[in-house]
């Protein structure tokens, strides 16, 4: 009798420190399962592609200038323009499938290269469209206004002949008329967006 008692104290200890060890694995099990962020899936899209936003003007004597439109935010991450979600589920990262980072950071001597390199990073094979990413950014685009600025112009800054031209092709040499928001977005796109009363792509 005296050994049965003797086990029996030997196994208590045992028991009280298994015990709680299991409700600790048990515990991190749980909340790994519940709050751990899965991985993200793997991207089946990335590339780049280039646009600019041309403004012709002239001076009061005459003289031809252009400005540059371009965000002057990130647009499909944080922090940034961030207007439109229909594809939020197609990116990676907490990133947009379709983005450009802050020009701040990608031009931090402030000088634009005249052109706004954007991105498709995307888990899903799907066509995007350049309106996709105009809207992403809350801007309009089209032959008739694109980025508030409209054909025939609302502001005397422009003569009444300005209208939008649309240009792509991956060199300058071979440009084309564009398709507007319905352009696919496809690696090393070259777009060029001009606001003039003369279209700037080869034989148009």
């Amino acid at each position: 009798m005296a050994g049965s008692k003797g086990e029996r104290a030997d196994k208590r200890p045992r028991i009280l420190y298994v015990v709680p060890v299991i409700s600790v694995l048990i515990l991190v099990t749980v909340y790994y399962v519940a709050f751990a962020t899965p991985p993200s899936p793997p991207l089946v899209q990335s590339f780049s592609f280039q646009f600019s936003i041309d403004l012709y003007s002239q001076y009061t004597n005459g003289t031809p200038y252009v400005q540059f439109s371009f965000p002057d935010r990130a647009v499909g991450m944080a922090g940034g323009y961030w207007v439109n979600h229909t594809y939020d589920g197609d990116g990676a990262k907490g990133v947009y499938p379709i983005f450009s980072p802050n020009p701040a950071t990608v031009y931090p001597n402030g000088v634009y290269p005249g052109y706004t390199t954007a991105y498709v990073k995307s888990v899903t094979n799907r066509t995007y469209y350049l309106s996709d990413y105009f809207a992403v950014w809350g801007e309009p685009i089209g032959k008739n206004n694109t980025v508030g600025y409209t054909s025939p112009p609302q502001s005397s800054a422009y003569p009444s002949s300005w209208t939008w031209w649309m240009c792509v092709g991956p060199t300058q040499s071979s440009l084309r008329s564009g398709l507007w928001g319905r352009e696919p977005l496809v690696p090393n796109l070259r777009i060029i967006l001009a606001y003039e009363d003369t279209s700037p792509c080869q034989g148009t």
